[in-house]
């Protein structure tokens, strides 16, 4: 059985060209790993996310779990806010 690892993930918002409050996202994505002693990426965060930054609306999610950084794309309407 292949064990999946902890890891940390942030999702942000793709809106017009742009990922507003991108530096806040990748750090609070970094204090996260940090808080649970978690091996940041290899490369520099916003190097996953930046090339995505042009769409006009999506929903990225940006993943973290042993070094390794993975971002998928969902369209912006799969992911309207939700009061809970």
């Amino acid at each position: 059985m292949r064990s999946q690892g902890v890891g940390v993930f942030e999702t942000m918002r793709v809106r017009r060209g742009a990922i507003p409050l991108l530096s806040r996202h990748l750090a609070r994505l970094v204090r996260s790993l940090s808080a649970l002693s978690l091996p940041t990426a290899d490369r520099d965060l916003d190097a996953f996310v930046v090339p995505f930054s042009e769409m006009d609306e999506a929903v990225l999610r940006l993943a973290v779990r042993d070094g390794r950084a993975v971002v998928t794309v969902g369209g912006a309407q799969d992911h309207r806010p939700r009061l809970l």
